[in-house]
């Protein structure tokens, strides 16, 4: 009690941002709080004249009557005073200064996050709720409100006939008054400083982890953990040979596979054009979810082509299965596959007696295509 009135005096000599009046205020009502809790339990015990224990019953009745009053007082105050979740502009007070617009901006602006507003909604609509019924219901509540502090006060000294209800009255109106005021001033002043503070520290752990997973990601996609393993190029070697691929271009493929090791390497950059001799080849790129997309290539043919077959030439992410061959029919060949981002893909298409038809084509300009599925 003595620290209580000791920071009070204080305040009162040195006002200040972080000492504010407010905290003055919540200083005092503390303690008339705590004087009046002492009043009221002496109350209960001088209204009663039977035994000890009796007596004490009812100094605790005068108590909890008053926390009581208290706490629902302190619930219309967390209501009405609770802070709302909005821009640097909308939240300024009158006389807030611009590093607190800017710090309550950046908390608004946080990446990835973003407040609840659930409660806030919730708490507009009961104290409007509030409001409105207690203006309809006015002399209702009056009436409902005498015969209740009457009843109070008749609990509290132990009379069950009592008439005056005046010290039931004084604990309700004093305490809720107290408790509504306390919290209000409290949620006011310095709960938004402790959410935002909560809320900033939150954020900064997430970016710290964001960064972290960052590292490691980069640490996986530049280390050699996309190796082609050669018994799975020594098949591809063989099916490229029995479907008529000249060496030349077998052996470029193996070798562009053999050096690519990491995320980072394009096995198949430069490969071909995307158009050559008449053959054409295309992709359609199509967001189905956070960072997965849709592809879908199209080989087009010229009307003269005698091809059978096409070799799709993969990231060597895909490993073990960089090649995948299919049928080409009258309308060409297509191929679909979901990735997490774009990659230089190739098609080689076997032609009997001559030179194998090479094309390339970078994902990332196909159709469809966003930034966000281009690789950083």
């Amino acid at each position: 009690m003595t620290k209580i009135f000791v920071n009070a005096w204080n305040i009162i000599r040195t006002p200040s941002n972080s000492n504010s009046q407010v905290a003055l205020a919540i200083a005092v009502i503390v303690a008339s709080s705590i004087a009046g809790l002492i009043c009221a339990f002496l109350f209960g015990i001088s209204s009663r004249s039977h035994g000890f224990g009796y007596r004490i019953a009812g100094g605790l009745v005068a108590v909890l009557s008053c926390i009581g009053a208290f706490a629902a007082g302190g619930m219309l105050g967390l209501l009405f005073g609770s802070p709302s979740w909005g821009s640097a502009g909308q939240a300024t007070a009158g006389k807030a200064t611009t590093d607190e617009v800017a710090q309550r901006g950046s908390t608004a602006q946080i990446t990835g996050i973003r407040p609840n507003t659930s409660l806030e909604r919730i708490a507009d609509w009961l104290t409007t709720m509030i409001v409105g019924l207690t203006l309809v219901h006015l002399p209702e509540i009056e009436t409902r409100g005498t015969k209740m502090a009457v009843w109070l006060t008749g609990a509290i000294t132990g009379e069950a006939n009592t008439v005056n209800g005046t010290a039931g009255i004084v604990i309700v109106i004093s305490y809720s008054f107290a408790g509504f005021l306390l919290v209000y001033l409290w949620a006011m002043r310095f709960l938004p400083s402790e959410l935002r503070g909560l809320y900033e520290d939150l954020s900064d752990r997430i970016g710290s982890i964001e960064t972290t997973n960052a590292a490691l990601l980069k640490v996986f996609r530049t280390g050699p953990n996309f190796v082609v393993p050669e018994h799975a190029l020594s098949t591809l070697e063989k099916k490229l040979a029995t479907d008529a691929v000249d060496q030349a271009t077998i052996k470029d493929i193996l070798t562009r596979y053999r050096s690519a090791k990491t995320a980072e390497d394009e096995p198949m950059k430069n490969f071909g054009k995307a158009t050559e001799s008449g053959y054409q080849l295309e992709a359609e790129v199509k967001e189905i979810g956070p960072g997965q997309f849709s592809v879908k290539a199209v080989l087009t043919i010229p009307s003269s082509s005698l091809a059978t077959k096409v070799y799709w030439l993969l990231h060597n992410s895909f490993s073990p299965t960089v090649g995948c061959d299919c049928d080409i029919t009258s309308a060409g060949a297509s191929y679909e596959t979901t990735v997490s981002e774009a990659f230089w893909l190739g098609a080689v298409v076997p032609v009997a007696g001559a030179d194998s038809i090479r094309l390339g084509l970078w994902l990332g300009d196909a159709g469809g295509a966003t930034p966000a599925f281009r690789p950083k």
